[in-house]
């Protein structure tokens, strides 16, 4: 839902990137939005693509999963372009929530703040986001 969205408000020169290590989840993307030329979709752990991409080459990183967000957090931070914007959501507890990912928030949530070459927004509503725009070199 979020890859429809998002090309929702892109314009015909953009470009979208998605990744998801769940093969079923993709199929139906790609089967309503896979004729779209600004999107491309990969299937794989997103730590690779993280890992694969240089410095300073995206605009946008929607960390919905762990990678990004609460593994390779600096390495991820480091792909976005002065002026990049960074957004995480599921930063509010929740009672659905495993334990495991419950404890992982506070520590996210300091190393976020701790960031000086980003400013940074907390939005409580919904299940909590972060939003981020790295600044300039």
């Amino acid at each position: 839902m979020g890859t429809c969205w998002l090309l929702d408000g892109m314009d015909a020169s953009a470009r979208l990137l998605t990744i998801d290590i769940n093969s079923k989840v993709q199929a139906i993307a790609r089967s309503h939005l896979g004729s779209d030329p600004r999107l491309t979709m990969l299937c794989e752990d997103a730590e690779a693509a993280i890992r694969r991409e240089p410095p300073s080459s995206l605009d946008l990183i929607f960390a919905d999963g762990g990678a990004g967000k609460h593994a390779l957090l600096d390495e991820a931070l480091a792909l976005l372009r002065p002026g990049g914007i960074y957004i995480c959501d599921d930063m509010k507890p929740h009672p659905m929530w495993p334990p495991a990912h419950a404890v992982k928030i506070p520590p996210l949530m300091k190393a976020l703040a701790a960031r000086q070459d980003f400013r940074r927004m907390y939005i409580d509503w919904s299940s909590g986001v972060v939003v981020m725009v790295k600044l300039g070199e």
